[in-house]
């Protein structure tokens, strides 16, 4: 979700921020006496500057009739958003108190309704300080990609909805057809003329046009110097506020599509990883917005992993607040014109990945039963969603129900054999808990091509020595060194427990547990094999 606030040279104010420092004993960040008036300054001339900002279009996909919890609600398709959520203002309206997971709650989109429990999602400070300036008013909440991916989408800027279709329209037989990237936000894979390949993210709930990497708004930027509009202070939900450059292209290539008369923008550089890290391969990074949205036909068959879009012509509409002068393009106060697009009521909504989510937020408290429950009923509502099978196994492995889980990961591994390395991983250790043979390297774990279950993976066969692998920290975002130790402890600890050395696996286990990675599954692995350990004596 991004959302614009305000036009200022903000580029200059960035520049001569001064920096703050560290405490000596690495804690807190120490922020001046003189700093901190800046920042009062600064948030004072981002509500002064609003009044004078051009409009940006605010354009979203909304729900016409939405209720939760028996109350009114105001929820937008967010095809950027990995889950149907609320924002704590909007739980509170709606009489929600939990802070993060509801229980379950009656939910009513357009006429279909369903009992399932709905996170909670927590803005950045940054963000809620905008809010509480009124520079952003949120919804109560949004309806994430997973929740709709199930039906054949039509993106119709013309009659600006989203709609349900039983099968393809006729006309898409001629249009430019792309592949849909397995992922929780509506990606498409881009074919480039290098023979490389990029990945666009559609994203209805941002309002912006089409958005850039950093390196390539840089480079667009040198190539089309009249074009340039002023920056402006910007947000993404999960990435924070940021600067945002702007530019009006009058003709763009996204790979082989071709859009016409639409305004670009960079993207934070995390969230340009972010979707380059979801296409295998991907070289380049989009994000295509409402705005760009308006300048393509497009419908998107995700069951079947293909998409179809066509480019409208030129002349478009231009982009509010945008004038032309002289080849030359400025940024004017122009009224916002179009308004919001709907969704249209046979839009089906899929309420197995509420319950996937309430899952693994109750496995990751240490709620393993509950968890278990959430994922037993999301499998209830779609017998065919694979990521359920591979949660259930980490559940079931869990409780120490070993069979069971061994099952959920080989139905897993059928289903989704190109994202299974974890799955692989998991079983392999499953496998001496039930005092099978170990299948052979070249039938299972080979298949780990990355960083780090492909070292793990090693490691497991003997290809690799426990010196060798607490030393191999793969490069990564995050806290990799923290991962690691995480990762390689419980894996040191399963082979120390393979062969009767419960006070080697014990003390590796603790150090896993120690390490405090609370959202990696390795973390509760180990926590419920020490707590297995300390019912039985140890045989040393």
């Amino acid at each position: 979700m991004n959302l614009q606030i305000c036009n200022a040279a903000t580029r200059a104010i960035c520049k001569v921020w001064p920096k703050p420092t560290r405490s000596r004993d690495g804690g807190a960040l120490q922020i001046p006496a003189r700093q901190m008036s800046f920042l009062v300054w600064l948030a004072v001339m981002a509500v002064v500057l609003a009044g004078c900002a051009s409009h940006p279009p605010d354009t979203r996909v909304v729900y016409s009739k939405a209720s939760i919890n028996a109350h009114p609600a105001r929820l937008w398709l967010d095809t950027g958003s990995s889950c149907t959520t609320l924002f704590p203002m909007g739980a509170r309206r709606l009489g929600l108190k939990s802070p993060e997971m509801s229980e379950p709650t009656a939910i009513s989109l357009d006429g279909q309704t369903l009992t399932a429990p709905v996170s909670i999602f927590h803005f950045q400070l940054s963000l809620r300080l905008l809010a509480m300036m009124h520079l952003w008013s949120p919804p109560d909440g949004v309806v994430g990609w997973p929740d709709i991916r199930d039906n054949i989408l039509v993106f119709d800027a013309d009659r600006r909805t989203v709609r349900s279709v039983p099968q393809l329209p006729s006309e898409t037989a001629g249009w430019l057809k792309l592949k849909v990237v397995p992922g929780d936000w509506l990606f498409l894979e881009i074919p480039m003329a290098d023979g490389k390949t990029g990945t666009a993210e559609v994203d209805t709930g941002s309002d912006l046009g089409l958005e850039m990497s950093p390196a390539q708004m840089k480079a667009w930027k040198a190539a089309h110097r009249k074009s340039i509009l002023p920056s402006s202070l910007a947000g993404v939900g999960s990435f924070g506020v940021y600067v945002l450059h702007a530019g009006w292209a009058d003709e763009i290539n996204v790979g082989p599509l071709k859009l016409t008369d639409v305004v670009v923008h960079d993207m934070p550089a995390t969230q340009a990883a972010a979707i380059q890290g979801n296409g295998p391969g991907s070289q380049a990074a989009w994000s295509i917005g409402m705005w760009a949205l308006n300048r393509l036909d497009l419908v998107v068959d995700a069951k079947n992993g293909l998409a179809y879009t066509h480019p409208k012509p030129p002349p478009g509409p231009l982009y509010p607040g945008v004038k032309h002068l002289a080849g030359r393009h400025s940024l004017t106060n122009a009224p916002v014109s179009g308004g919001n697009w709907t969704v249209a009521d046979n839009v089906r909504l899929s309420g197995d990945n509420l319950f996937l989510i309430s899952g693994n937020y109750k496995l990751h408290h240490g709620n393993w039963a509950g968890a278990l429950a959430d994922f037993n009923r999301a499998l209830e509502m779609n017998p065919k969603n694979a990521d359920i099978y591979a949660r259930r196994g980490v559940a079931r492995q869990l409780e120490g129900d070993y069979s069971g889980a061994l099952s959920d990961y080989d139905q897993f591994i059928a289903l989704k054999p190109d994202a299974s390395d974890w799955a692989r991983l998991y079983r392999q250790t499953l496998l001496w808990r039930l005092g099978r043979v170990p299948e052979d390297f070249s039938r299972s774990l080979a298949v780990c091509k990355e960083d780090p279950a492909k070292t793990l993976a090693s490691y497991l066969v003997g290809q690799l020595d426990e010196k060798v692998l607490l030393t191999a920290v793969p490069k990564g975002g995050g806290d990799p060194e923290s991962e690691w130790r995480t990762l390689s402890a419980y894996y040191i600890g399963v082979m120390h427990l393979s062969k009767g050395d419960q006070a080697g696996a014990r003390d590796s286990f603790r150090k896993c547990r120690a390490a405090g990675m609370k959202d990696d599954d390795e973390y509760h692995f180990a926590v419920a094999e020490l707590g297995r350990l300390d019912k039985r004596p140890s045989k040393q």
